[in-house]
C-alpha cells in the first residue's frame, strides 16, 4: 500500500519556524527604526545640542 500524501495540520510545522522568523525580524527592525526616530526628534529638539526646534516643528 502506498502512504497517503501529508497535508493538513501535520504538514504546518515545516512552514512555521520560516513565518515565525519573518514576523520576528520585522518586529525587531520596526522596534529599531521606532527607537532610532526617538531619538532623533529628542535630539532635534535639544535646544543646546540640537536644532532647538519647538514639539511641533520635528513632526
Amino acid at each position: 500500500m502506498t502512504e497517503p500524501a501529508q497535508s493538513g495540520p501535520k504538514a504546518a510545522p515545516s512552514r512555521s519556524w520560516p513565518v515565525l522568523v519573518v514576523v520576528v525580524c520585522a518586529q525587531m527592525r520596526i522596534w529599531l527604526d521606532t527607537s532610532v526616530l526617538n531619538v532623533a526628534v529628542t535630539t532635534l529638539a535639544d535646544p543646546d545640542e540640537g536644532l532647538g526646534a519647538t514639539p511641533a516643528e520635528p513632526e
